[in-house]
């Protein structure tokens, strides 16, 4: 994640996604074309009834490498919380939380203007850290999202009231360019989990098949394997 970030300091666009996801078309042709191409993050759904309503297996960060992007302070915020969080000491047989906490905190953060950090302190060990001395135990925020163009958008800025025990510093937030957003992948691009699967989409026969596949273990005739 902190690998993520640096490379998009740089290049200022990349593409994220775990190892297991199957590519059955070319992703830049929707990612490149209105309206997606309009946004400085595109985001994959997480399944329904999820505790978290986005999915950190798959993100698209493009064009939002300047220091005050909220782009990029969404970026930067999910490697530095993620790093803090494993550096915890955790007991055994008790994992922590995964990045799809930070990066939901973080949204939420840049989508409502002000830093929290719910979502991953709804974790044990998180929450009685000092990492949730401020802002943590309240309940997890939902997004708010915009319905334009066929495609759910949220409106990023750099939240105004920071949360100095989860960023790693303070002082005044950068102004942010105007117009940053985030867009919530249609399922013809990024489907969610399951259903892409269920829907038949890594079929050979499919001529309108996604571009990319959560595989989440393979799933045939009702039987799984993870």
């Amino acid at each position: 994640m902190s690998l993520f970030a640096l490379f998009y300091r740089q290049v200022g666009g990349l593409l994220f996604l775990d190892t297991d996801f199957a590519l059955l078309r070319d992703p830049y042709t929707q990612l490149k074309a209105p309206p997606l191409s309009r946004a400085s993050l595109v985001l994959m759904p997480d399944l329904r009834g999820s505790a978290t309503p986005v999915n950190a297996g798959l993100w698209y960060a493009q064009g939002a490498g300047a220091p005050s992007s909220a782009a990029r302070w969404v970026v930067e915020q999910v490697a530095r919380r993620t790093e803090a969080v494993i550096r915890l000491p955790t007991p055994r047989k008790q994992l922590p939380p995964y990045d799809q906490a930070m990066l939901n905190d973080a949204l939420a953060s840049a989508s409502r203007g002000v830093s929290t950090a719910s979502y991953m302190c709804t974790h044990p060990r998180v929450a009685a850290s000092s990492l949730c001395a401020s802002g943590g135990g309240r309940p997890r925020p939902q997004l708010p999202w915009l319905r334009e163009d066929g495609v759910r958008w949220l409106r990023l800025s750099v939240p105004t009231a920071r949360n100095t025990s989860v960023e790693g510093g303070g002082g005044a937030a950068a102004q942010a360019p105007l117009g940053e957003r985030a867009a919530l992948a249609p399922p013809s691009l990024f489907p969610t989990g399951w259903e892409a699967q269920r829907s038949g989409a890594l079929s050979p026969l499919r001529s309108d098949a996604p571009a990319l596949v959560h595989l989440l273990g393979a799933r045939r005739s009702g039987s799984s394997a993870a």
